[in-house]
Order: structure tokens, then C-alpha cells, then sequence
């Protein structure tokens, strides 16, 4: 007869927890990650990003997500419950205790929607007074300030 080592006995009776417990925080996590956008908001999603999800030993989960403008950080700060409360309303049981936010630098590109509402006529003068130009990021940067002054005229 042959006997199992206590250690590989234990290891068979916790490994399954173990797994079972990672699955479904996993499946938190993609979760979130896929419907984050209808969670906090178009107007936040594009200086957001979810992180991962920490658990402590006392099973409380806390969400982190990577926040990358310091002012969106500060609002969001004051709405960390109204956040929760969303995610609790998606998931139908409180599936987030606390949410940490983690501010990091990085460079966004928000749709760019000031091509439309700027028009043809001020578009193609643009575009003609940047013709000498050969640095294409350069010229890229003031074509969109051009239009956001132009914008901001007209408004």
C-alpha cells in the first residue's frame, strides 16, 4: 500500500480552492475590464484603465486602476463610493470592497472630433499654411491646435 506524503495530501485538498478562489476573481476582473467603460462613464474611461484586483486575507477586494491625469484623479477620489455602488448594481452583490487609484503618466489620444467641426474652408487653410513644414509629429500638434483655436471661436 502505498501512502501519499502529508505535503502532496495537502497540496491535493487546497490546490482546488486555491484554483476555484482565482477563477473567479479572474472572472471579476475581465468582467470589469470589458464593461468598464459603462461603469465609470465616457468621460472618464479614456483616463482610466483597471489594473488588477487585489485580495487581502480578510477577503476584502480591492479594485486598482491606473488614472492618468491627476485631475480626473481627484474627482474620482471624491466619487469612490458612487463607483462601488455602480459596480454593485452591475454585478447584483457587492463584488468590490475599496478602490485604489494609481496615477501614471501617459500620453492619451482622445477621438479626434474637431476635424468635423471646424469645416472644410478653415481645414484646408490649415493645411496649407503647414505645408512647409516637414516634422510630421509637428505639424500633426499644430494642425490640432489650429482647429481647437478655431473651435473655440466659433463657439
Amino acid at each position: 500500500m502505498m501512502f501519499k506524503s502529508l505535503e502532496s495530501n495537502i497540496l491535493s485538498n487546497i490546490n482546488p480552492i486555491i484554483l476555484k478562489k482565482k477563477k473567479k476573481n479572474f472572472n471579476i476582473l475581465y468582467n470589469l475590464r470589458k464593461n468598464w467603460q459603462k461603469i465609470i462613464g465616457d468621460k472618464y474611461f479614456y483616463f482610466t484603465s483597471i489594473l488588477d484586483l487585489k485580495i487581502n486575507r480578510e477577503n476584502k477586494k480591492t479594485l486598482h486602476v491606473a488614472i492618468y491625469n491627476p485631475t480626473i484623479a481627484f474627482l474620482l477620489a471624491s466619487q469612490i463610493n458612487d463607483i462601488i455602488e455602480e459596480i454593485t448594481i452591475y454585478y447584483g452583490y457587492k463584488a468590490i470592497d475599496d478602490i485604489k487609484f494609481i496615477q501614471t503618466p501617459k500620453n492619451i489620444e482622445l477621438q479626434d472630433n474637431l476635424k468635423e467641426d471646424v469645416g472644410d474652408k478653415y481645414d484646408e487653410k490649415l493645411e496649407y499654411s503647414l505645408q512647409n513644414i516637414e516634422d510630421q509629429e509637428l505639424k500633426d500638434v499644430l494642425l490640432k491646435l489650429g482647429r481647437e483655436i478655431i473651435n473655440s471661436k466659433q463657439k
